[in-house]
């Protein structure tokens, strides 16, 4: 459905035909035998070893910050 000032700007529009390309194209439905997994096993389990290894990288950043801090303030 067009709004109606597209309408106004197009006389092919208003004269009740719709422009070729504003048809839509139907494709058919796979069914659900047919129809692939969103994601494989294995790009799943990559992705939750990659978060679980950043995840720890960040968790011992912060861990380790303030024993840092502390030797960098005692060069001081």
């Amino acid at each position: 459905m067009l709004h109606p000032h597209h309408l106004e700007r197009e006389p092919t529009l208003r004269a009740g035909r719709e422009a070729p390309a504003a048809q839509a194209v139907a494709l058919p439905k796979p069914s659900a035998a047919e129809a692939e997994p969103a994601i494989s096993p294995w790009a799943l389990a990559a992705a939750v070893a990659g978060n679980v290894l950043a995840g720890g990288f960040l968790l011992g950043v912060l861990l380790m910050a303030p024993l840092m801090l502390q030797r960098v303030m005692s060069l001081l």
